[in-house]
């Protein structure tokens, strides 16, 4: 892997999105700099383990690409390789694969397609509860159907809408970045399906489990291939025991859990995690 060395990365989390309260589903992305775009990833070295040992065990579940899909393979396979200081080692393997020799995020293609966009390419072995089979091929509108306020209504095109709408505006030369968080009872990266570790967490001792929180951070990307017209979605999972965040750090993760209304606890499936949760949360 060529990935770019792991920048000293001393205060952890690395990413800390509750710091702006409860979640919101909102787009919530931000341009950043070209150069940080896929560099300095703290966690480079597990997301690496991690995926190399999805591929081993599950190749099929984790890398989709369809024939159609080669020419925005190759060009963000090229693009990613002069971001990191390329090239890609020779193989015979589809350019996505190619792509995921060089970084350790994981890669989502989009395109549009008779006028949708939709998951054309990917190779994703670090998914927050979602299979990535079934992400696919599918458009924007089912890959959030169900994110509270995902679908369109009589006053708003809804956050698929809204996402949609930013693919087709991105400018060529810019990134842009956001962030998703949940908390997890354990430490797998691999995680299709979020019920295996609610149902751990629901057999332990509420005093394990909040031992065992993590936080959950996907640090995602947005970039536009200006040859194809695709977009590049990159996603980037940190995890940090919970009880290894300074106690202020811990009080604002509180506030923002506590804080969530009933459409986000139940769309993140928290109330599972609840008991442990507050008895992490009450050292700060």
């Amino acid at each position: 892997m060529l990935n770019h060395p792991a920048e000293p990365w001393p205060d952890r989390p690395p990413y800390r999105p509750f710091l702006g309260g409860p979640p919101r589903f909102a787009v919530g992305a931000a341009p950043i700099p070209k150069s940080v775009w896929l560099r300095g990833n703290p966690e480079a070295a597990a997301n690496a383990e991690n995926r190399a040992a999805v591929l081993a065990a599950r190749p099929g579940d984790a890398v989709k690409w369809d024939t159609a899909s080669l020419p925005a393979q190759a060009e963000a396979l090229a693009m990613i390789a002069g971001h990191l200081g390329g090239p890609a080692p020779p193989s015979d393997a589809a350019d996505i694969v190619r792509a995921g020799a060089l970084t350790s995020d994981d890669l989502v293609i989009m395109e549009k397609r008779a006028g949708v966009w939709r998951a054309t390419a990917l190779i994703l072995t670090a998914p927050t509860f979602f299979v990535p089979s079934e992400a696919f091929g599918a458009d924007l509108a089912a890959l959030h159907k169900p994110v509270p306020g995902a679908a369109p209504s009589l006053t708003s095109i809804g956050l698929a809408g809204r996402i949609g709408a930013l693919f087709d505006r991105t400018p060529a030369d810019q990134v842009l970045q956001r962030f998703n968080w949940t908390l997890q009872c354990g430490t797998e990266r691999w995680a299709p399906s979020g019920s295996v570790l609610r149902a751990r967490a629901a057999e332990m001792r509420s005093e394990l489990c909040a031992a065992a929180l993590h936080l959950r951070v996907e640090r995602q990307t947005i970039r536009h291939l200006p040859e194809t017209g695709a977009v590049l979605f990159t996603i980037r999972v940190c995890l940090d025991p919970v009880s290894a965040l300074a106690p202020e750090l811990l009080a604002t993760l509180a506030n923002a859990w506590r804080g969530a209304d009933e459409a986000a606890r139940r769309y993140k499936a928290w109330d599972p995690l609840d008991e442990a949760a507050q008895l992490a949360f009450a050292r700060s």
